[in-house]
C-alpha cells in the first residue's frame, strides 16, 4: 500500500498542477494504479463517513492521502471543479486589481479585457446574475455559494447590481452629497 502511495505521489509531482488523476494504463507492482486510486478514494470516503467497506483504511493511511493533497481523492470530476474554483478566484482577484487601479472611477470592466482566456466583462455579468439568483434562492446560480458571494461583496463592486444601476447609484450618491451641502 505504501509503495503504491509513493508511486502516486511521484506521478503527481511529475505533472504538478496539471495532475488530475492516474491514466488508465499505468500499472505498478502488478496493480492498475487508477483502479487502486479509485478504491482508495472510496475507502477514504467510507472511512471518513464511518461506513463500510473501508478495507485497510485507517487514520495513518488517511493522513498519508491527505498529505499528498491529492484532488483525486474526491474524484476526477471534483478535481476539475477544484481547478475551476481556482480559476474563479484568480478572475475575482484580477477584477479586484482592476477596480483598485481605477479607484472611485471604476464602473465595471471594459469589453476588451481578457484574463485567463475569459472575457472579464462577460464573466462579471454572469457572476452578477448568479449572485442575484443565489441571493433570491433561484437557479441557475452556477457555483455561487456563500464564500463566493462574500468575496464579491467584499469587493464592494457596484457592477454586482449592473452597469446601469451603478450609474444610478453614483448619481444618487452625488445628489445626496449636494443635498448634504
Amino acid at each position: 500500500w505504501t509503495a503504491r502511495c509513493r508511486k502516486v505521489a511521484e506521478l503527481k509531482n511529475e505533472k504538478g498542477a496539471e495532475f488530475d488523476g492516474i491514466e488508465k494504463s499505468i500499472v505498478f507492482d502488478g496493480t492498475n494504479l487508477r483502479q487502486w486510486c479509485n478504491l482508495q478514494r472510496q475507502y477514504y470516503k467510507n472511512y471518513q463517513a464511518g461506513t463500510t467497506p473501508c478495507w485497510g483504511m485507517n487514520e495513518e493511511r488517511a493522513g498519508l492521502l491527505e498529505a499528498l493533497e491529492w484532488n483525486y481523492i474526491v474524484g476526477r470530476e471534483d478535481a476539475k471543479r477544484l481547478r475551476k474554483d481556482d480559476s474563479w478566484t484568480a478572475r475575482c482577484r484580477k477584477v479586484a486589481e482592476l477596480k483598485n487601479e481605477k479607484g472611485a472611477e471604476f464602473d465595471g470592466i471594459e469589453k476588451s479585457i481578457v484574463f485567463d482566456g475569459t472575457n472579464l466583462r462577460q464573466w462579471c455579468n454572469l457572476q452578477r446574475q448568479y449572485y442575484k439568483n443565489y441571493q433570491a434562492g433561484t437557479t441557475p446560480c452556477w457555483g455561487m455559494n456563500e464564500e463566493r458571494a462574500g468575496l464579491l461583496e467584499a469587493l464592494e463592486w457596484n457592477y454586482i447590481v449592473g452597469r446601469e444601476d451603478a450609474k444610478r447609484l453614483r448619481k444618487d450618491d452625488s445628489w445626496t452629497a449636494r443635498c448634504r451641502k
